[in-house]
């Protein structure tokens, strides 16, 4: 899919300029956006208090995050960590996908 088409169909949104930027790395935050959407949108039950200690309530993604905490899909650091401005390495990626995909949560074509 092209990144017009995940903008067509919401995965992403792009940059507050209208730049969509396909070499700039995917920061972990924005990886659990794109997850998120992916699965549809789906409600989320926010905990009471946030589930990483780096990830506030008043996170831009706070929700999508907690999501993939919820559903198993991202776990975190063994710090209580989310890491969520770092990069998306490929390997974990890779993991959330797998991870969503066998959960039955995204299906790929």
């Amino acid at each position: 899919m092209t990144s017009a088409g995940l903008k067509e169909k919401g995965i992403t949104t792009g940059w507050p300029d209208g730049t969509f930027r396909p070499v700039t790395p995917v920061a972990r935050e924005a990886m659990a956006a794109f997850l998120y959407r992916q699965a549809g949108s789906p409600d989320v039950t926010l905990p009471k208090d946030p589930s990483f200690t780096d990830v506030p309530a008043d996170n831009m993604f706070y929700k999508e995050i907690e999501w993939m905490q919820q559903k198993g899909i991202a776990g975190g650091w063994d710090d209580g960590t989310y890491r969520p401005l770092n990069d998306t390495n490929r390997d974990a990626m890779a993991a959330f996908i797998h991870r969503a995909v066998n959960q039955g949560i995204i299906t790929l074509k």
